[in-house]
């Protein structure tokens, strides 16, 4: 594992889960994460969506990524998940916004299928999924802690796709040189940004 130059945001190989590891991070490994801290990975052996469905990712031909977040322990939070993936999903589409030149990005139609998918058109090409990290830590009472993971499709061709309704930004002719390389940064910022607005 090694980490990226100024970033709390490190890489893997291969893991089962990136959203399982982070979880492993602070429940077994009782580390005491920063906010934002990321980790990537090149493969994703038991990706998952949201109600338990399978993610299915190929390596150097997907994007999967999975951000540690701690929000206020109230009531809002514990009953809507679901806007902490929809924030993710705005800084995501916002961080895309940024990679994908205005016009195509307006003629492709990049949008939000609330509460935690990016489509371009009627077609899937990325997924969010949040999940709450269940701890026993009494000095941690204040916070709930939470990982939130992205699944992209960048390079996957038609036949690759799991289903009809998916696409890839390789398919929509997005370019995607270094996307690794440029997304994550990106994204962190506009996560940043769209918590500090919520």
């Amino acid at each position: 594992m090694h980490v990226l130059e100024d970033a709390d945001i490190y890489f893997v190989e291969s893991v089962d889960s990136t959203n399982s590891e982070i979880s492993r991070w602070v429940l077994d490994e009782k580390l005491e994460l920063k906010n934002y801290t990321s980790l990537i990975a090149r493969e994703q052996l038991a990706g998952r969506g949201c109600n338990e469905h399978a993610w299915f990712s190929k390596p150097d031909k997907s994007f999967m990524m999975s951000t540690y977040l701690h929000v206020p322990d109230t009531q809002f939070w514990r009953t809507n998940l679901g806007e902490l993936m929809l924030i993710s999903a705005s800084a995501c589409l916002s961080a895309l916004k940024t990679l994908v030149p205005e016009e195509q990005f307006d003629n492709l139609g990049f949008h939000i299928k609330k509460p935690n998918d990016i489509y371009i058109q009627d077609k899937k090409v990325a997924g969010i999924l949040g999940e709450l990290i269940t701890t026993d830590d009494s000095t941690r009472t204040s916070i709930l802690e939470c990982v939130v993971g992205i699944g992209l499709n960048v390079a996957l061709t038609q036949d690759e796709l799991p289903f009809k309704n998916a696409t890839s930004l390789l398919i929509e002719g997005v370019e995607i040189d270094n996307f690794s390389g440029k997304f994550p940064q990106l994204y962190i910022k506009e996560l940043m940004k769209h918590f500090d607005e919520s």
